[in-house]
């Protein structure tokens, strides 16, 4: 009986491992692109009930978009944060999350219908302030700029990120 607990235990730390892993850097994202690793995590949370209602859109391209590892690795953390910020703190009943070319940038934007929140940049160590620092950071090392705005919505916050796309 206890060897039988112990393995059980293991294999409960073996998955939970996989999906540390998977979520700091999912296989998806190296095999079917950004578009598709973003679009999986949202579908894994709404499965489990984490996020409002959702409507993610890769626009045209998107996906063949040639960036390197360490700026898609980002880019997906980034998207994975300003979901969970929606996830934790909006009160939202509606998620919109796009990927799009705009001239020679890429933009990412997440929209939600819930509370908003004051825009103003904080340090980290303030209050809420950890999260949003995390993604200026993050886009700052990539060579993107974010910001943070009213939804289109009659109340939330809509995100986005632009990033310069290498000439080809």
């Amino acid at each position: 009986a206890d060897v039988q607990t112990i393995e059980t235990d293991l294999q409960r730390a073996i998955t939970n491992l996989r999906a540390v892993m998977d979520d700091l850097h999912p296989q998806t994202l190296d095999i079917l692109g950004l578009p598709a690793a973003i679009e999986a995590h949202l579908e894994r949370l709404a499965e489990r009930g984490e996020v409002p209602e959702f409507h993610f859109l890769a626009g045209l391209g998107v996906s063949e978009l040639r960036l390197p590892r360490l700026t898609l690795v980002t880019l997906y953390r980034i998207a994975v944060e300003a979901i969970h910020n929606v996830e934790r703190h909006a009160v939202a009943t509606r998620l919109e999350v796009g990927l799009e070319r705009r001239g020679d940038a890429l933009l990412l934007a997440v929209e939600d219908n819930g509370r908003g929140f004051d825009f103003a940049p904080r340090r980290p160590g303030q209050a809420g302030g950890r999260g949003l620092y995390n993604i200026r950071e993050r886009a700052r090392a990539i060579g993107a700029e974010v910001n943070w705005g009213p939804a289109r919505f009659s109340s939330g916050t809509r995100f986005e990120l632009l990033l310069p796309l290498p000439n080809p």
